[in-house]
């Protein structure tokens, strides 16, 4: 019979803790809008991602520290 309980969150990599939702949320949202501005625009500013991710500058650090 199949495991039909939901995986655990990732965790962090500083913090070896399951993200919180919300989080997740962040982050994936931020890839989403990344993967089409990268497309349209390989130059694109990173302010420009999380202002249309709709995250601080601060969130878009803490999951992406870098280009």
């Amino acid at each position: 019979m199949p495991d039909t309980r939901t995986a655990p969150a990732q965790p962090t990599p500083l913090r070896g803790r399951p993200r919180r939702s919300d989080a997740e949320d962040n982050r994936a949202r931020i890839i989403e809008v990344a993967s089409t501005a990268f497309t349209d625009d390989p130059d694109t500013t990173l302010q420009s991602i999380a202002k249309a991710a709709g995250v601080g500058q601060g969130t878009r650090y803490r999951h992406f520290p870098n280009r």
